[in-house]
């Protein structure tokens, strides 16, 4: 298998469908200690089962369609993108290998942002797991970039200036997934003919 955006968030979607489920059933654990009617418990616990194994069967699913979802998309932004360019520079009448070049750089870039933005709310979301509870705007940032960056210098880590870095590492590689995501797409499609 081929790493592309979309098949990492697919898995990472994956993941979180199957930690639904292992919730759910925790929940069902957790009433056989609070309801004391035994015909009711077992109900309740049997229908937690099941509702923690629908989810879990549709892990798969779920982590296919996002990855497809995704590729397809970051694909055809820079497909768009390239036809823009393209028809700017032969509107401007720039010759046939501008024209080719223009094309090229409007894909890669087009595809580029949307994996910038990809990035950069991926690291938003660490920020924001990362800082300390009870903090809200520039206290939760502060506090979920030093604890990204492996806490205050002052401890040890590398403070703020450290979880800039991972957060910056995750967008620069979300571009770079992006960019690369269409290549990788077609050498998949050639391996399995």
């Amino acid at each position: 298998m081929k790493l592309t955006m979309g098949k990492v968030i697919g898995k990472l979607a994956s993941t979180t469908v199957i930690g639904t489920s292992y919730l759910t059933q925790g929940i069902g654990k957790v009433s056989e200690h609070l309801i004391k009617d035994e015909e009711k418990k077992n109900a309740f616990k049997n229908k937690t089962n099941n509702i923690a194994m629908k989810i879990k069967n549709s892990s798969p699913n779920i982590s296919e369609k996002v990855s497809h979802t995704i590729d397809k998309t970051i694909i055809k932004s820079g497909q768009i993108t390239g036809g823009i360019t393209k028809t700017l520079a032969i509107a401007f009448e720039a010759s046939e290998e501008n024209v080719q070049k223009a094309e090229k750089i409007g894909n890669i870039a087009g595809k580029a942002i949307v994996g910038g933005g990809v990035g950069v709310i991926a690291g938003s979301a660490l920020i924001s797991g990362f800082a300390a509870a009870g903090t809200a705007g520039a206290a939760a940032t502060t506090s979920g970039l030093a604890a990204l960056g492996g806490g205050a210098i002052a401890a040890g880590g590398a403070g703020m200036a450290g979880g800039l870095a991972v957060t910056s590492a995750i967008t620069a590689t979300s571009v770079a997934m992006s960019v690369n995501t269409e290549a990788e797409e077609n050498k998949e499609n050639k391996e399995d003919k």
